[in-house]
């Protein structure tokens, strides 16, 4: 399944957003290396937990996808030259 094209709604960044996992990594290392369980248990919250992250300015869930109405909204508002997308503009 292809990725959508996304756009922060805070800095107007146009792409793919990134996957990030909450937590620490070195925290989960550390749980690993001390105990089975709770390390199983802190790695698959931390993947179940995922978020879309901008990938230039950071903003947690701020991306939009570009051919919903608010992402043609923000796409119009940020890059006034790009043509728009989606069913309604074809």
């Amino acid at each position: 399944m292809a990725r959508k094209s996304t756009i922060c709604s805070q800095c107007g960044h146009l792409g793919r957003p990134r996957q990030v996992a909450p937590g620490s990594l070195l925290v989960e290392i550390i749980l690993w290396c001390c105990l089975l369980l709770p390390g199983l248990l802190y790695s698959l919250w931390r993947i179940g937990a995922k978020r879309p992250t901008c990938r230039h300015c950071g903003a947690i869930a701020a991306t939009v996808p570009t051919d919903s109405p608010r992402g043609r909204q923000l796409v119009a508002e940020f890059h006034p030259a790009t043509p728009p997308t989606g069913p309604a503009h074809r």
